[in-house]
């Protein structure tokens, strides 16, 4: 599986079953140059699969085990691009924060949050920078609940 030869990043499903080296059987290579179970996994996680399940084989095939590999592909621009829809919707919600206490600075550093990510998402990528956005829109959140929960009944202008 994780030889160059073969290339299995094209996202699915791997099925790899083999002879058990564990117990002698009837027929099939010796014992000694036999996979264990722990390295087919092995070579199907090399191979790019990442949900990685054994296959009981033993009521059709006693002398054999198996192994499941199950890799999902994302697009990643649409992928990004949720992730960009949700952070200017996280943003949207902020404005009606603005409507309550009138403080421009939440909206302000979650709109900085969501340029961080536009930059992360289509510019260039880092994972610190992506992290950095997403704390700045955290923060926005924060400072804008903290602000609503500074506003006394009679002042405040947005129900709960």
């Amino acid at each position: 599986v994780a030889s160059p030869e073969i290339n299995l990043h094209y996202r699915g499903v791997l099925s790899s079953y083999h002879w058990r080296s564990d117990i002698p059987t009837p027929r099939g290579p010796a014992l000694d140059i036999r996979p264990t179970p722990e390295q087919c996994r092995g070579w199907v996680k090399d191979a790019g699969f990442h949900l990685i399940r054994d296959v009981d084989l033993t009521e059709c095939c006693q002398f054999h085990f198996g192994v499941l590999g199950i890799s999902i592909a994302f697009d990643e621009t649409l992928w990004a691009g949720v992730i960009i829809a949700f952070a200017v919707l996280a943003v949207a919600g902020l404005g009606f924060g603005l409507l309550c206490h009138r403080q421009p600075w939440p909206i302000f550093i979650g709109g900085l949050g969501v340029a961080i990510l536009v930059y992360a998402m289509y510019v260039r990528y880092g994972r610190l920078t992506e992290i950095s956005g997403f704390i700045l829109l955290c923060l926005a959140a924060f400072w804008d609940w903290r602000l609503r929960r500074r506003l006394t009944v009679a002042t405040r202008t947005c129900g709960r």
